[in-house]
Formats: structure tokens, sequence, C-alpha cells
């Protein structure tokens, strides 16, 4: 048999524990982070929708009213109070962690090791990108996250199916 120096556990146990400290740092990032003029501005479309305005007829923004329309159900339950900040982020780390929990699960799919897969995911968190923009309220992280999950079904489906 052959000798490895770490047993096939304590790989995945690493593993795990760099993925918990990617989500930790995630999240006390998304909560000490600043509210950046992005995050401001899509905030107003969203008080402008909760307000009954219709997007592109009453205002203009450049982006799919989507996010504006889930937004309002938080204000609606903050009742338009400063603690929308934050059940906005903690709203848009869900919606990451979302993605990247669809990340490991593509990367089973295509048949990667279980700590490989967990690996992939916690890059994903680790990106300075997903860092600085995946937490922030933004249509971003949604296109990120049903581009992610089309991409699970579409290639379980495939997996599913067989050639002809």
């Amino acid at each position: 048999m052959k000798q490895t120096l770490l047993s096939q556990k304590s790989i995945l146990k690493i593993c795990i524990a760099l993925l918990t400290t990617a989500i930790i740092c995630f999240l006390s990032l998304a909560l000490t982070k600043a509210v950046c003029s992005d995050e401001r501005e899509h905030l107003y479309a969203t008080f402008a929708t909760y307000s009954g305005k219709i997007p592109y007829r009453d205002f203009f923004e450049h982006h799919h009213p989507l996010l504006w329309y889930i937004g309002s159900l938080f204000l609606y339950i903050n009742d338009n109070t400063p603690y929308i900040w934050y059940t906005l982020r903690i709203f848009m780390v869900i919606v990451t962690l979302t993605t990247s929990f669809f990340i490991y699960k593509i990367s089973k799919i295509q048949q990667l090791s279980t700590p490989l897969s967990i690996i992939g995911a916690t890059i994903y968190l680790s990106l300075y990108e997903v860092k600085y923009s995946g937490l922030e309220y933004r249509p971003d992280n949604l296109m990120m996250l049903f581009f992610t999950s089309g991409l699970y079904f579409f290639l379980s489906y495939l997996k599913k199916t067989k050639p002809y």
C-alpha cells in the first residue's frame, strides 16, 4: 500500500476548514465594508419600485428590475429603517454562498473529488472580485447565481440523458 503524508479524511478536514475560514472572512467583510455608491443607487431604485413607480417608465435604470422587486420585500419588512443595509448585505451573502454551492455541485458533476470541489468553492469565495462586489447589493450577484444554477441543472440533465 502506498504511504501518503495525509490521509483522505485529513485532506477533507483541511479543505472544510479552509472553506469555513473563507466563509467567516466573507461574512465579516460583508458586515464591515462601507456602503458604496452602486448600492445606494440600487436601493434608491428599490425604494422607487417599492413606492409604486414602474422601472423604465417612471425612472430610468440600466439594470433589470428583479433585484428591486425582491428588495421591495425587504423594505416592507424593515419598514424603511437603517437596518435595511444589513438586511440587503445578508441577502447578497446568501446569494453568493449559494453560487459557491452550485460551483461545488458543478465540480461534483464533472467528477472531481470532494476535496477539489470544496477547494473550487473556496477559491470562488476568495477571489478579489467576489469579496469586493459579491457582498454588495447589486444585480450582478443574482446574474451569477442564475448562471451557475442554470449551468448545474443543464449539466445534470445532460448527465441523466443517454445518447442515441
